[in-house]
């Protein structure tokens, strides 16, 4: 077998050695004889420095050099340095592709094509002056020029092509032409030097990825024409500390901001209504965030590891919480939930081991697998009606979790869903749970009374296992409820007492592990449904004194606000200092209690006629009057007006809905605006624009 594949490479020989048709001082050619066109063909022999000329002669005839073919210098590490001369006007793909010893390159003006890969992991290349006659940089050109420190995009370039400048790890500065419209997938990925970028507004087009890894950049400015950040687009920016978005901005992409672990704060936009999967995930030097109320969607473990978020504020448009939302979150110490939320999927806070206390609105219909699991602190937790699945293990490992209330919506206890919770002490499960599967409390150390309502039907294997304190438990079921002997595996109740309907005695007494129970006593009535949880009341919101004070006829409830102006953020507390113009919500909340309806108002100040007796030189000070509007079912409620001062309502296309005169500083005017809609409060010469709430 070796004989002919020998005859074959000997064949082959001529042809390879014969690849250029001449060769003219150490430079091999290609001629194209009509039209008397010269291009510089492939060799492996190139090395030290070269010029390219303009022209050669041959056989006495004269060609102009147009063009230098694909690979014509690949893997000559020897090449130290190319001087092309005016005339050349294209460089084929992968021409100088591994040219290792490259150090400097000399570009013609003349050149207007410079194929993909052309100068391809040129590592010793420290600069490049990229002529004007070129409009596109094709993919990988500069790929992996690890020398490269600064380059300058001429005016004409358009395109800056896939991977263009990835791995240009010396790169510490780009300055990018308002010619360029489009940024391919991962252009500048790797240049780990480059320390901030400021795309032009001229870019419309930018492909995934294109300053990944990129772990020095400290800044970074998006154009007002980018509508989605494409996926990746700064992650593992790890120095990363500001981004200036535009307002044009719809979506964030997945993974756009994960592991950027110096990201402090970031300010997104009323614009966004969409941030994909895994966009935070890993920023652990984010401590809060406010997600406006435009979000309508956040993609899974978008804020996943950001290991110092103590607090988030949800987007009041979000219908559900997606799977591995705050995963392993171990600072976020409280949730507020909107009360849109339909779903709390798999994982959304697991991990989240400070967390203490979760609001679960009656809003809610499922809570997926594992979704709260090992938050070691989570210590109350009150799910509503509203809830018809649990998922599995939904609060395995909440080791301090010592009061569930669950309420009548609730068929079936899933595998694991409170196992190892070893600070429960008392579970009530309500007469809807048919079935209780497999582990679901398993490891309850800390469980002495159990109350098990009448419409159980199944228990699964060691569902009771290893509460060991277990003393009394309450079987409300007529027909004895179908499970093995495992059922209370561990439990020690051979010491413990079970409690059975009039009637029913008999058949537990003869049924395995029931019979196993030190006494069985029997019970009368039926297992009430554990009642509702009360509601808060709607606060009250009231100016005094320079303050906005909250008042609630709940008694005990905290207040949780949001103030739309920049300078004051979302507030825990009852009083808050104001210094501006504020559009102000309010919402009560209290442990055992589902959260109130939101209040609103906005506070503004009417000027009042300045004083001027008495002022010679300096500027007036001009007296205000603060006053409140709210509004409520259409109608506009003042207070704060001036005493007979005309107050008149319009719609926002300018028709007047309504109008009154304030009485002891105050007016209520009815108008037939909706929910939703907007309206002009005018009052004297001052114009403030409401929601009707």
């Amino acid at each position: 077998m070796k004989k002919p594949t020998l005859l074959f490479l000997l064949a082959l020989m001529p042809s390879l050695a014969n690849a250029y048709d001449v060769e003219i001082n150490g430079i091999y050619y290609n001629l194209i004889t009509k039209a008397h066109e010269a291009e510089v063909a492939s060799s492996i022999l190139y090395k030290g420095d070269i010029v390219i000329p303009s022209t050669i002669t041959y056989n006495g005839i004269e060609y102009s050099v147009t063009s230098i073919t694909h690979h014509a210098f690949l893997d000559c590490s020897e090449l130290t340095s190319v001087f092309i001369s005016e005339g050349v006007t294209s460089i084929g793909y992968e021409a100088f592709r591994k040219c290792s010893g490259l150090k400097s390159v000399t570009l013609p003006n003349s050149l207007t094509n410079l194929e993909h890969g052309a100068f391809y992991s040129c590592a010793s290349l420290s600069s490049i002056d990229i002529p004007r006659g070129i409009n596109k940089l094709e993919k990988e050109v500069f790929y992996s020029c690890a020398a490269l420190k600064s380059v300058t995009i001429p005016d004409n370039v358009k395109t800056i092509g896939d991977y263009c400048f990835k791995y240009c790890v010396a790169m510490v500065s780009v300055n990018i032409a308002n010619s360029v419209t489009s940024i391919g997938k991962e252009a500048f990925s790797d240049c780990r030097s480059l320390t901030s970028v400021t795309l032009p507004e001229s870019v419309t087009v930018m492909g995934e990825g294109v300053f990944q890894y990129c772990s020095d950049m400290i800044s970074a400015s998006l154009p007002s024409n980018i509508i989605t950040i494409p996926h990746q687009t700064f992650m593992s920016c790890s120095k990363l500390t500001s981004v200036a978005f535009s307002q044009n901005t719809k979506t964030i992409g997945n993974k756009v901001f994960s592991y950027c672990k110096s990201l402090t704060n970031i300010n997104i936009p009323g614009s966004i209504y969409q941030i994909g999967d895994e966009a935070f995930t890993g920023c652990i030097g984010l401590t809060s965030i406010v997600i406006p109320n435009s979000v309508t969607e956040i993609g899974e473990k978008a804020f996943s590891h950001c290991t110092n978020l103590t607090s988030i504020t949800l987007s009041n448009a979000l219908t559900y919480l997606s799977y591995g939302l705050f995963y392993s979150c171990t600072s976020l110490a409280s949730a507020d939930i909107p009360h849109g939320v339909t779903s709390i999927r798999w994982q959304a806070f697991w991990n989240c081991e400070s967390l203490k206390s979760v609001a679960i609105p009656s809003s809610v219909t499922s809570i997926g697998e594992e979704a709260f699991s090992v938050c070691r602190n989570l210590q109350t937790v009150d799910i509503p009606s509203s809830v018809k699945v649990i998922g599995s293990g939904a609060f395995s490992g909440c080791y301090n979790l010592t009061s569930v209330t669950i309420s009548g919506g609730v068929s079936i206890i899933r595998q694991y869903t409170f196992q190892n919770c070893t600070s429960l002490t008392t579970i009530n499960l309500p007469n809807s749970v048919t079935d209780i599967e497999k582990y679901a409390f398993n490891g309850c150390k800390a469980l002495i009374s159990l109350t098990i309502g009448s419409g159980a039907k199944t228990i699964g294997n060691a569902a009771f296992g290893n509460c060991t304190e277990l003393t009394d438990v309450y079987c409300y079921a007529e027909n004895v409820p179908s499970t093995n002997s495992s059922a209370f595996e561990g439990s020690h109740i051979e010491y413990s007492t079970l409690y059975v309907p009039e009637g029913s005695a008999n058949k537990y007494m003869s049924t395995v592990p029931w019979s196993n129970f030190k006494e069985i006593k029997t019970l009368s009535g039926s297992n009430p449904d554990p009642p509702e949880p009360k509601k808060c009341a709607t606060p009250v919101i009231r100016y005094v004194d320079g303050k906005l004070l909250f008042s609630c006829e709940t008694e005990g409830a905290g207040f949780l606000s949001e103030i739309t102006d920049a300078d004051v953020k979302k507030v825990y507390g009852a009083e808050i200092s104001l210094t501006a113009t504020y559009n102000i919500s309010v919402q009560a909340m209290k442990t055992g209690y589902e959260n109130s309806d939101v209040a609103y108002a906005t506070l503004c100040w009417i000027e009042v006629e300045p004083k001027t007796e008495g002022i010679e030189d300096g500027i007036t000070q001009v007296p205000v009057r603060p006053v409140m509007i709210q509004v409520q079912d259409g109608v506009v409620h003042i207070t704060g007006a001036e005493e007979n001062q005309q107050i008149s309502i319009f719609s926002t296309d300018g028709k007047c809905l309504g109008q009154g005169i304030s009485r002891n500083g105050s007016a209520n005017i009815s108008t037939s605006l909706r929910r939703g809609s907007c309206a002009i409060v005018r009052i004297g010469d001052k114009a403030v624009k409401v929601i009707i709430q």
